[in-house]
């Protein structure tokens, strides 16, 4: 029981942050990239027990085209549809 409302507290803070944070910029949200595209390629690596040298930059370029090509449609996105993609962003760096 106070897992599961910890879990119900926790969504909602998340749900307000992100309400809030993109009602006062309508500009996407920014994310480490490089962060992201380095764990990655640490779990790749783990996976294979390979080590791939271009996989991070690959990855960085691959990230840096997919937002420029949502920042040009940003505008055209409805507000719950950006949300949704915040917070699964969100979920996704926090693992």
């Amino acid at each position: 029981m106070y897992s599961r409302l910890r879990i119900i507290i926790s969504a909602a803070i998340v749900l307000m942050a992100t309400s809030a944070a993109l009602s006062k910029d309508s500009g996407l949200p920014q994310l480490d990239l490089q962060k992201q595209c380095q764990a990655n390629q640490n779990a790749t690596d783990a996976l294979t027990g390979t080590k791939n040298l271009n996989a991070f930059d690959l990855c960085v370029k691959s990230e840096q085209s997919a937002r420029e090509k949502l920042v040009a449609r940003w505008t055209t996105i409805p507000p719950l549809d950006k949300t949704s993609a915040f917070i699964q962003q969100i979920g996704h760096q926090a693992i």
